[in-house]
């Protein structure tokens, strides 16, 4: 993706370069960036712990599950796609996710939670950070005016407002008045400064995104004004502009501008490139089916040996490779000829399907494809029969492939 032009999503493959304190200028009274940068990390720590994970799991879901359903991938397949971009990304999303509160009557929020237990740790300058962090909203702006390495003018798009000078950080790298991202922005210590999720939007993306954020919140008012007519007297309902307000400040809008920008990377990546495929003309999506283990392993182990199709690796490694013998079809030759996005078909006419591990308690397949999935599972119960439970389908999990990307 690097090196697009001006039109691209992106200019250079560092467009969203690691923050440092000597990209901005102190007449600016700027955060002490590498001591917010530990407090972010501590904060990061604190959210991983099991009282937490779920809520995470719940955030990243909210921000996939639509552009997932969109393009037909899984969400580890997302993130393989993006690349390098996933590091803001992630960032955004756990901006999102320390933002929100959480409950009944959303009495919980992880910022809350860490201040109250682990504050203490954190300087008067990453606490008022994390303060002005957990009540923020994400929203889309247009750079007016710059200062390359001293200041950049923003102007909010949703909510209009008066633009607004920042440091400088070096967050944005290269570029120009007109360029749109999504971002928090914080005011901390009275001084404006922004968070490290941004997220580069071209303009054309930018304006559809605000179009349809828009229309939603045209939507919101009609039906609280709709509501408030049947509940308070006219003069005592909100106005227009107050709705649309606290539309805009809500989750709905970081959720839109992810699913935003996540469509436009993908369009970019996805823009005349075949999608890879199988020998047998199938979608690569890697997958596990896992089966709990109700008989003796070794009983396991020795119906595997017996079944022609299924070839141990190592006569002291339970692990086989899943065969399919016999001669390749003539329209997967042709395929291959014309995809080299295809998988080579082997000379001596057998190809590997997948591998199958006997781990504890467990049998493992691991495939690149759903329905390679599906038929190793109906294979594999019909030769163990009861010998096996009711097995899962799996996939790579989002947040721990985020944050491999992120680190």
């Amino acid at each position: 993706m690097a090196g697009q032009n001006s039109n691209g999503l992106f200019r250079t493959s560092n467009r969203f370069k690691p923050i440092s304190h000597t990209d901005v200028l102190p007449e600016l009274s700027p955060m002490p960036l590498p001591e917010i940068d530990k407090t972010i990390d501590h904060l990061i720590r604190w959210s991983e712990q099991d009282d937490w994970a779920e809520y995470q799991s719940d955030i990243l879901a909210d921000h996939f599950d639509p552009v997932s359903e969109m393009f037909d991938l899984y969400d580890h397949e997302i993130i393989d796609l993006i690349g390098v971009a996933s590091a803001p990304l992630y960032a955004f999303i756990m901006e999102d996710f320390f933002a929100t509160r959480f409950g009944d009557q959303g009495e919980r929020n992880v910022i809350d939670s860490y201040l109250k237990r682990h504050g203490w740790r954190e300087d008067v300058q990453g606490k008022r950070y994390l303060e002005a962090l957990k009540d923020s909203t994400a929203m889309l702006y247009e750079i007016c005016d710059l200062d390359p390495g001293r200041t950049i003018v923003i102007r909010d798009l949703m909510l209009g407002g008066d633009p607004v000078t920042v440091a400088d950080s070096g967050l944005l790298d290269s570029v120009e008045r007109g360029d749109c991202f999504a971002g928090r922005l914080l005011e901390v210590n009275g001084e404006p400064c922004l968070t490290t999720g941004l997220l580069y939007y071209p303009r054309e993306a930018a304006q559809a995104a605000c179009a349809a954020l828009d229309a939603t919140a045209g939507r919101f008012v009609e039906y609280f004004r709709e509501k408030a007519r049947r509940h308070v007297e006219e003069e005592e309902a909100p106005d227009d502009a107050a709705l649309r307000r606290v539309f805009f400040l809500g989750r709905a809008t970081s959720q839109t501008l992810t699913e935003f920008w996540m469509a436009t990377v993908l369009n970019q990546v996805l823009a005349g490139t075949p999608s890879p495929r199988s020998a047998d003309g199938e979608r690569i999506r890697f997958s596990d089916v896992s089966f709990p283990v109700r008989a003796d392993e070794a009983e396991v182990a020795a119906i595997l040996d017996k079944t022609d199709v299924f070839e141990r690796d190592a006569d002291d490694e339970p692990s086989w490779t899943w065969l399919d013998s016999g001669p390749p079809k003539a329209q997967t030759l042709e395929n291959h000829e014309a995809d080299p996005n295809l998988e080579s078909v082997f000379s001596f006419h057998e190809s590997a399907l997948g591998i199958v591990n006997l781990e504890p308690d467990a049998l493992v397949l691991s495939v690149n494809s759903k329905e390679r999935a599906k038929r190793g599972r109906d294979l594999l119960v019909s030769c163990l029969g009861k010998r096996v439970g009711r097995p899962r389908i799996t996939h790579r999990d989002p947040n721990r492939a985020l944050k491999e990307y992120w680190r």
